[in-house]
């Protein structure tokens, strides 16, 4: 992440999830001085706007899936364009700024998104 949004990452909170404890990944954070807090297991209410953002987004992708009569197989894509969409909203707790905003320091571009599951043709033009 650092590499492609020239951004440091000073502190990662996470719960005691398989993915954050291992050798290689430890290794990156000390390599890149990044502090790593671990919280309590079962305790989701200490991660708590992490908790409800994910909630949220798995509530959008089985909207997503649900409104357009795909199947679940459909999953990945479904949570990926939930994440797309929410990270396009502005917040009030933000300023009524969206994520992809302060990241990018861009607004972010709705026109060309495209209902959920309809099907598109792709027109490539030789160059």
């Amino acid at each position: 992440m650092e590499n492609w949004h020239n951004r440091n990452i000073r502190k990662i909170i996470s719960d005691k999830g398989g993915e954050f404890l291992n050798q290689k990944y430890s290794n990156l954070a000390d390599k890149n001085g990044i502090v790593h807090i671990l919280s309590p297991p079962e305790t989701p209410e200490n991660n708590g706007y992490s908790e409800r953002a994910n909630r949220t987004i798995l509530e959008r992708a089985r909207c997503l899936i649900n409104s357009s009569n795909l199947t679940t197989n459909y999953w990945e894509e479904a949570v990926n364009t939930a994440t797309f969409i929410s990270n396009l909203r502005p917040t009030p707790s933000r300023g009524n700024t969206s994520p992809h905003s302060l990241w990018n320091n861009t607004p972010g571009k709705i026109a060309n998104l495209q209902t959920f599951g309809f099907q598109a043709i792709i027109y490539c033009l030789k160059r």
